[in-house]
């Protein structure tokens, strides 16, 4: 496995099991974050994760916000990555 997908892998553990209840709550019961990929910019040291919202159980107009999945993710880049800005493209996927 390529250093890029274990850290994918990684993340995608660390958010979903550390914030497994607040992820459910917003976006219904069985719902995940995936993170899909990322890319570090060395000419303007900034790391963009791109991530998709699974959503299971519950699917309504209510729930598509990326706030929470926003939130989850630059709560914990800190564990990988310290004092680099972060930016998140999220999409949605059922």
């Amino acid at each position: 496995m390529d250093r890029k997908k274990k850290f994918c892998t990684l993340f995608e553990k660390l958010i979903n099991n550390k914030r497994k209840v607040l992820i459910s709550d917003a976006y219904g019961n069985n719902s995940y974050i995936q993170i899909r990929n990322f890319n570090y910019s060395i000419s303007n040291p900034s790391i963009l994760i791109e991530a998709t919202i699974i959503l299971k159980d519950e699917i309504n107009s209510d729930i598509l916000d990326i706030s929470v999945a926003d939130f989850v993710i630059q709560e914990s880049i800190p564990y990988f990555f310290s004092d680099i800005p972060t930016k998140t493209m999220i999409n949605w996927d059922v």
